[in-house]
């Protein structure tokens, strides 16, 4: 949307809210105007204009709309009605009607963030096949839980504008590249040390060690020793 298109919708804001905008300063309008474009900048003026004539339409405050609001009636236009987190499971509880014998087909059949949640036919079919209520109400939980986040993330997501989501994927990719680090390693001095007592520790009869005489060892040495002097 260009800044002449933005500014052909704000006029459609000011005629619906003319109390509110004849407030405003010039400066503080062009500010306006400057900010809408930014944030529409690949959503075309006709989806705007029709999200901003929504919104007026259903309106019993009287305030003109946030550009978040705008943005989720944008949403609503372009991607069409949003399945609320009951309905999801509603519809997964169709699949596993079948899906004791049949969790390919139905599997196939359902939504792609639904897919996501349930991860695959041989999960649903292990769903199909629970046999506690009790279970299947945690699993139910679980699921609205995964569903109702992913969706707000999805909504969100949509919601950026161009040079926004491209900062957010390239934070993504820097995240995937970041390796995991390693195990550091002691100093070579230190490891050596390490290395050596694990040696002794682990062979103790590489060490000489000494074993003292008995006396009647002790006195025949001396007696040899003394026979070889006198010899010489």
């Amino acid at each position: 949307m260009t800044q002449n298109e933005t500014t052909a919708i704000m006029a459609v804001l000011y005629a619906a809210y003319p109390q509110f905008y004849a407030k405003k300063m010039p400066a503080e309008i062009d500010s306006i105007v400057a900010l809408w474009t930014e944030m529409f900048a690949d959503d075309s003026a006709e989806i705007v204009a029709a999200a901003v004539k929504s919104f007026i339409a259903t309106d019993t405050k009287g305030y003109p709309p946030a550009i978040g609001i705008i943005k989720g009636h944008v949403s609503k236009i372009k991607y069409g009605y949003q399945k609320t987190e009951l309905e999801a499971w509603g519809e997964v509880q169709e699949a596993l009607r079948n899906s004791a014998y049949g969790a390919g087909e139905e599997f196939r059949k359902l939504d792609p963030i639904i897919q996501r949640i349930v991860g695959s036919p041989s999960q649903l079919r292990e769903w199909a096949m629970a046999e506690s209520g009790t279970s299947i109400n945690v699993i139910a939980s679980n699921f609205q839980r995964s569903y109702k986040a992913i969706s707000e993330n999805q909504r969100e997501y949509r919601a950026l504008p161009g040079p926004i989501a491209e900062i957010v994927n390239q934070i993504a990719e820097k995240k995937k590249l970041i390796p995991e680090p390693q195990p550091k390693t002691l100093p070579v001095n230190i490891q050596e040390t390490v290395d050596k007592s694990k040696r002794v520790v682990e062979n103790p009869l590489a060490q000489e060690i000494h074993i003292p005489l008995s006396p009647e060892e002790f006195e025949k040495r001396r007696t040899e020793l003394l026979e070889i002097l006198c010899n010489k």
